[in-house]
């Protein structure tokens, strides 16, 4: 059989190729939940994180971006987003590869948005940036692959935004666990933006308790490596 990450490339593969529904079994990524536990990131990991991206003296929300460059349209529209003047009032920071740099900040520099937006090159802490971050954005580059960032986030009880392209919508419970967007449409961004930042105290609680309950229950490593083990 083949093996795929979601229902969405398991139904891509047999309609495009005429594959019977027994070849293709879907096996959903797995999630190292003790990992990523807010609980177990020290202050250290965090302080250190937002020393080495300049954040430590920014007091506003951050909306982490990772791999914002995946896509070479994506920065464009998450820019758009964050310079829209109804657009949450936050640090919007954007991570990408070292060698993407220059032409990440190029694009910043002359973007209305420049205030409202940070570079950020080759984090290697994921659970230290979610911890800092108030709202983390999942925004796939491909309709068949798999973003381990939505699930990683929630993991750490972390809001999460998703664009709704490919099996990227597996990965939440839209409503109850983080929000979807419509792919590239920068109005449904802002609009899932501004609701993931506006919560009150309660339905934060109530949706971070959700995510984690949701990731360890359909996600964890444990799962995912008996459900591969069992199929050989």
């Amino acid at each position: 059989p083949v093996i795929v990450r979601s229902a969405y490339a398991a139904r891509a593969l047999q309609r495009d190729f005429g594959l019977a529904e027994g070849a293709v079994r879907v096996v959903r990524p797995g999630v190292d939940v003790t990992a990523f536990d807010a609980a177990r990131v020290p202050a250290a990991r965090t302080i250190a994180l937002a020393g080495a991206g300049g954040l430590q003296d920014d007091a506003r929300p951050g909306i982490l971006v990772p791999e914002a460059t995946a896509d070479p349209q994506w920065m464009e529209w998450v820019l758009t987003a964050a310079s829209a003047p109804d657009a949450p009032e936050a640090a919007w920071i954007l991570c990408g590869q070292p060698e993407e740099t220059a032409r990440a900040l190029a694009l910043i520099n002359r973007s209305p948005a420049l205030g409202r937006v940070r570079w950020f090159a080759g984090c290697s802490d994921w659970g230290a940036a979610y911890k800092l971050a108030a709202l983390v954005m999942s925004l796939p580059s491909s309709r068949l692959s798999h973003c381990p960032h939505p699930l990683q986030a929630q993991a750490m009880g972390r809001a999460v935004v998703a664009s709704d392209m490919g099996g990227n919508g597996e990965c939440i419970e839209p409503g109850k666990t983080g929000w979807l967007g419509r792919h590239r449409d920068v109005g449904s961004l802002i609009y899932a933006a501004s609701a993931a930042m506006d919560r009150e105290d309660i339905i934060r609680d109530a949706m971070s308790l959700a995510a984690k309950t949701f990731v360890r229950s359909r996600f964890g490593l444990a799962r995912m490596q008996s459900e591969i083990v069992a199929l050989y």
